[in-house]
């Protein structure tokens, strides 16, 4: 799994490497961010959905339906989440602190007791099993 997690006070959104199937740990370096066209994509869902994620910003298609992906979009400096689940397609913005994924419970409650983005990451990795590896961070502006 992935944990993402934007901070919308310091405008930064970082991302662990860790990629995962099932239980087993596959990867702690893989790459989550994507780009196209300017846009800086920033992904968590099954690999083979990310791309179709990224072609579809921000309109998304048809036959969507057994497609899982979401991803922190960013756009001329602002935060756009999209995500991709059981056949809907919804891209909104982001004007608060946010988390996805599967330490988002432990991000949310650091970010709210005062952590930074990359302090919050430090902290879902001690308690969360599918959030590692090596951490990217993202600049919004």
């Amino acid at each position: 799994m992935t944990t993402m997690i934007y901070s919308h006070e310091e405008k930064v959104i970082v991302v662990d490497g860790r990629c995962t199937k099932g239980h087993d740990i596959v990867s702690d370096r893989y790459n989550k961010v994507m780009k196209r066209d300017g846009l800086t994509f920033i992904c968590a869902g099954k690999v083979a959905d990310l791309q179709a994620l990224v072609d579809s910003y921000p309109y998304g298609f048809e036959g969507m339906d057994e497609l899982e992906a979401i991803a922190f979009v960013v756009d001329d400096g602002e935060v756009f989440e999209c995500t991709i689940s059981d056949g809907d397609y919804n891209v909104c913005p982001i004007t608060f602190n946010s988390a996805n994924g599967s330490g988002t419970p432990y991000a949310l409650a650091a970010l709210d007791f005062g952590c930074t983005a990359k302090q919050a990451m430090k902290y879902v990795m001690t308690r969360d099993s599918a959030t590692g590896g090596k951490v990217q961070t993202i600049k919004v502006k």
